[in-house]
Formats: structure tokens, C-alpha cells, sequence
């Protein structure tokens, strides 16, 4: 699932899922 990158502040892409959201 490629969803870690759905953040305007994701500085993450494959580290972390779509749980870790620094820009939320």
C-alpha cells in the first residue's frame, strides 16, 4: 500500500505508513 505519501508535511515516504503524519 503506497499510501504514506497522502501529507502536504510528509517528510516521510517508506519509513513510516499513513499513521505517521508530521503535517497534520
Amino acid at each position: 500500500m503506497s499510501g504514506a505519501r497522502r501529507g502536504p508535511g510528509r517528510r516521510v515516504e517508506k519509513e513510516v505508513g499513513p499513521e505517521f503524519d508530521p503535517g497534520a
